[in-house]
């Protein structure tokens, strides 16, 4: 897990370059203490896994649908794409923000906002699907 760090940094800021995405939202929680497990009853730190955990498979199912669906647009349709997706990560970004400044300095900010950004990946993922199904 550790080795794996790094990448993911890198990652984050290749995104956040090619997306030109304000570089304020990489600060979503990750617990990455190895021995932390997810229970959603438990510790904070134990329900900030559990969001963590969410989060990361929403946004993996995000980018895969994602690849198929710009794999299959025109030029002009895949460079819609691109703007929409550059815009949506700012919405979501900022709608997370907003979203978990109800709870503003408190402990429970980072698991709002982890959430949050679990809930409006989905949606996004929803939309892709429905984009795919129109094609197909």
């Amino acid at each position: 897990m550790r080795r794996l760090l790094p990448g993911f940094f890198l990652l984050l800021l290749m995104v956040n370059f090619l997306f030109g995405v304000d570089p304020s939202w990489a600060t979503v929680p990750i617990v990455i203490a190895q021995n932390i497990q997810c229970n959603p009853n438990g510790t904070n730190l134990e329900m900030k896994k559990c969001a963590s955990d969410q989060y990361v498979l929403a946004d993996k199912k995000l980018n895969q649908n994602y690849q198929t669906l710009i794999g299959q647009l025109s030029p002009e349709r895949k460079q819609r794409l691109i703007e929409a997706q550059r815009a949506w990560i700012s919405f979501r970004d900022k709608t997370c923000r907003f979203e978990s400044s109800e709870v503003l300095g408190g402990s429970a900010e980072s698991l709002f906002l982890t959430t949050c950004l679990t809930k409006v990946t989905q949606q996004r993922v929803q939309d892709f699907q429905n984009y795919l199904a129109q094609i197909k």
